[in-house]
């Protein structure tokens, strides 16, 4: 899911929801607050996959579909009206294992959700094409998200490590960091009311070795959107200098005399579809980087606060 395609006004409703679907889950697993921070979390995941008798398929064999775009993972149920029957779970294995874990997660859901029907996995019955409308995959496809992202990072547990952190973002990530940057710094988002700015983006080199910039998502609740290219250019910027160390920094930026502090995530060639680029290739290899911040004096306010 994107963020700058969520709608605010409404997303507390389907966050409630999907939390209260993935205690469901917790609860008919005995997992409690078991969480990715703890080791041993996705071995519990793969156990339970394992003793529903599904079998996961790593591929390089899922490309493009269609006007569906390329396809980083999918499930065929052994009977399409039983989600518990088995069946294969195909992933994309040109991603990082951070990434495979999260494709798995999502269809862990589809398989646990009886809320989605499993007949939307059919691409051959002609009388399923409505559920195979981009209008109901993109509402499907946010629902698995937030359930998954609940399941691996219970909100009571990350709330409370956030302000027990005295939002260090730094120290977030690390603690959370069995999957990818970008879904820690989506979850934060979804529970943040302090007025925050987010950006989502890859740097990829052309033929010519010219690097484009891709900015796939991004958030702005302070409704003060800046211009990317002025904070690639400003050396009092920390994405400015993430971007030329090619490392993760953090710190205060000055940007249009406003002060703001911000946490700059930073990974060197990655494996990422890219819808916007102009390539045959499913997936491409780029730089990643995800920025998140606060005015100063807001984020000075937020780390003294403690969670009651």
């Amino acid at each position: 899911m994107r963020l700058k395609e969520t709608n605010f006004n409404t997303i507390y409703k389907e966050l409630t929801e999907a939390r209260e679907q993935a205690e469901k889950i917790r609860n008919e697993l005995d997992l409690g607050d078991f969480s990715v921070k703890n080791q041993g979390f996705f071995e519990l995941i793969l156990k339970r996959l394992n003793n529903l008798n599904f079998k996961i398929i790593y591929t390089d064999k899922l490309g493009m579909v269609d006007e569906y775009g390329h396809l980083p993972s999918f499930t065929i149920f052994n009977d399409r009206h039983d989600r518990y029957s088995g069946g294969n779970i195909y992933i994309f294995d040109k991603y990082s294992i951070k990434q495979k874990r999260e494709l798995l997660m999502q269809e862990f859901v589809l398989i646990h959700d009886a809320y989605k029907p499993i007949l939307s996995t059919d691409y051959i019955d002609i009388n399923n094409k409505y559920m195979l409308s981009k209008h109901i995959l993109g509402s499907a496809e946010k629902r698995t998200c937030l359930i998954s992202m609940a399941l691996m990072m219970p909100h009571k547990q990350f709330l409370f490590d956030l302000f027990n952190n005295s939002y260090n973002i730094n120290e977030i990530v690390e603690q959370y960091g069995a999957i990818k940057t970008s879904t820690i710094i989506q979850w934060l988002l979804l529970h943040d009311f302090f007025r925050a700015h987010f950006m989502h983006l890859f740097f990829v080199k052309d033929k010519n070795g010219k690097e484009n910039i891709f900015k796939i998502d991004e958030y702005w609740n302070n409704n003060i959107e800046e211009d990317i290219n002025n904070i690639f250019h400003n050396n009092n910027s920390i994405a400015y200098q993430s971007r030329i160390e090619k490392q993760s920094c953090s710190g205060v930026s000055i940007i249009n005399e406003k002060k703001y502090t911000c946490f700059c995530f930073y990974e060197n060639e990655v494996q990422q579809s890219l819808p916007f680029a102009s390539s045959s290739e499913a997936i491409l290899k780029c730089d990643e980087m995800i920025v998140i911040g606060w005015f100063k004096e807001v984020y000075d306010f937020i780390k003294e606060l403690k969670l009651k």
